[in-house]
């Protein structure tokens, strides 16, 4: 629908490389069901929301560009075409997660939950199911990033570090863990 509401073109696909080989398979479907004329697929894989790659989408013909995985840290208005983010949203059992935080850590802990933009909605629906036994549980902000979500160049400093028990992590790898880590020196991280 955004593209059809832009009258986009000549549409450009960025991905990172975990994400990539469904670029044809979605270049297919703007075809057919958007009225894009042509779709370039970028073949440089982005490794962040800050490589969002309007310049060579732009000097290839590109009126529009789709960056999938990634949260908005370049914000859209500022970039040298239309962009969309489209966030990937990679699901699991969150119970299990829930079940592993109340096995390792006492209720009450004071606990920090947060992770990447893949995980934004489990983390959401963690923090609203261990609430109860954790009510100081925190998921901080680094703005203009979602509640929870760390990058591996932007993570949120806790407020009163002194005060917190540990961070919960979630997440596929051990770089944007070590951002937050960095950030935070004093508080114990445990990734799922």
């Amino acid at each position: 629908w955004r593209l059809k509401q832009a009258q986009a073109k000549t549409v450009a696909l960025q991905f990172p490389e975990g994400l990539l080989l469904y670029a044809t398979t979605l270049a297919d479907i703007f075809q057919s069901f958007a009225d894009v004329r042509d779709v370039v697929i970028l073949g440089d894989v982005t490794y962040g929301a800050c490589c969002v790659d309007d310049y060579t989408a732009e000097s290839l013909g590109c009126d529009f560009l789709v960056h999938y995985g990634h949260s908005c840290l370049v914000p859209v208005d500022v970039t040298r075409m239309k962009c969309l983010y489209v966030f990937v949203d990679i699901s699991f059992d969150v119970g299990h997660l829930c079940a592993c935080v109340e096995h390792n850590f006492a209720p009450g802990s004071n606990l920090i939950l947060a992770g990447t933009i893949q995980f934004a909605s489990a983390i959401q629906e963690t923090r609203l199911r261990l609430v109860e036994s954790y009510p100081a549980l925190a998921v901080p902000q680094a703005k203009p990033l979602s509640p929870g979500e760390v990058l591996g160049c932007t993570a949120p400093v806790v407020e009163d570090a002194k005060g917190k028990d540990a961070i919960v992590f979630v997440a596929d790898g051990r770089f944007h863990l070590e951002a937050i880590m960095i950030a935070n020196p004093t508080i114990p991280a445990f990734r799922y």
